[in-house]
């Protein structure tokens, strides 16, 4: 995981109001701003799953938008981005990542090949695209969500 040096604009005047918030509206304002810099890769790994899709097969594919989402880590300030459930989530994996020849063996001992799944590495590739973009976009997101935040209580 890269680490991301993070400075607020120039403002000094923001900055200190940054400083002056407490703890728990400090990280709201951060993690605000590094969930909407990772939705950057969330919508390119969508774009690229839409592109390998296309007239391959007649597999519903409707809860797809709902299982790829940005989330917050429980123990560190940080972004997971990627699959929301790991249950309902495995087709999405096995069209990353691909699958080996799967066999299986029915109830009267009949032996079937289920064949093998290329992966497609829409996801994989969808993060090496997007993720120095992501890191760049960091700053500019916490900045307005700073300002968003400021512009709220200034009502």
């Amino acid at each position: 995981m890269a680490e991301v040096k993070i400075n607020l604009i120039n403002d000094k005047q923001l900055l200190a109001l940054f400083n002056d918030l407490n703890p728990q509206k400090q990280k709201q304002v951060i993690m605000g701003g590094l969930r909407q810099s990772a939705r950057i890769i969330n919508d390119q790994a969508k774009l690229n799953f839409q592109a390998t899709k296309k007239g391959k097969s007649k597999t519903d594919y409707k809860g797809f938008a709902e299982m790829f989402t940005v989330k917050a880590m429980k123990d560190k300030m940080g972004v997971i981005v990627g699959l929301s459930d790991y249950e309902e989530g495995y087709k999405y994996r096995m069209i990353n990542y691909g699958t080996e020849s799967r066999d299986y063996k029915t109830k009267n001992g009949i032996q079937h090949n289920t064949g093998k799944l290329m992966g497609t590495k829409f996801f994989t590739d969808a993060v090496e695209e997007k993720k120095q973009e992501a890191e760049d976009n960091i700053e500019n997101c916490i900045t307005t969500n700073m300002e968003r935040l400021v512009a709220k209580y200034n009502k």
